[in-house]
């Protein structure tokens, strides 16, 4: 049994130490990310706008509807601001 899977197993630790290996070769060569690797999810290419646009829009939601001094309120703003960083 324990040979079965290990036998099952080999070819993807092969698959991983390829990747693994052929990593930075590959990020030398790209530019920009084709995938997320994650099936139907698209890459955004501007990510980090994306990024700072939702936090804006949760801080100005909060800021609107929770009391200034609710400890959630508090602690979220503080990491959106960390997230901005």
């Amino acid at each position: 049994m324990l040979r079965a899977l290990a036998a099952a197993a080999a070819p993807a630790l092969t698959r991983r130490a390829a990747m693994a290996s052929a990593a930075p070769a590959a990020s030398a060569s790209l530019a920009t990310k084709a995938t997320t690797g994650i099936v139907g999810l698209d890459v955004d290419p501007a990510a980090r706008a994306s990024l700072e646009a939702a936090l804006g829009d949760v801080c100005a939601a909060v800021a609107a509807h929770v009391p200034a001094t609710a400890e959630y309120r508090r602690s979220l703003e503080a990491l959106c601001e960390e997230r901005y960083e």
